[in-house]
């Protein structure tokens, strides 16, 4: 629950700042058994990320984070932005 509660978030917040023109959401299992989450758009970046929250849902999202013992990392490139979620089932 709290990992479809986390891609709400973001995608919603992807949405909501209105300038991508496309947004990608996949998961997947890793070779390890774990799976991943990966969410990718081309919009403006946001202020702040999952890994060091500066606002109230940012430190929720943070805290669904913690909670299912997952690793979360944020990054640009190539102009659009990346949030990759591990996690164990």
């Amino acid at each position: 629950h709290e990992v479809d509660r986390i891609a709400q978030e973001l995608t919603a917040n992807i949405v909501k700042g209105g300038t991508a023109t496309q947004l990608s959401v996949e998961l997947m299992q890793t070779a390890d058994n774990r799976y991943r989450l990966c969410i990718v758009d081309d919009g403006q970046p946001a202020d702040g990320t999952a890994a060091h929250p500066t606002g109230l849902g940012q430190h929720t999202q943070h805290d669904r984070i913690v909670s299912i013992g997952a690793t979360a990392n944020s990054y640009q490139r190539s102009g659009r932005n990346y949030f990759e979620l591990e996690f164990d089932a």
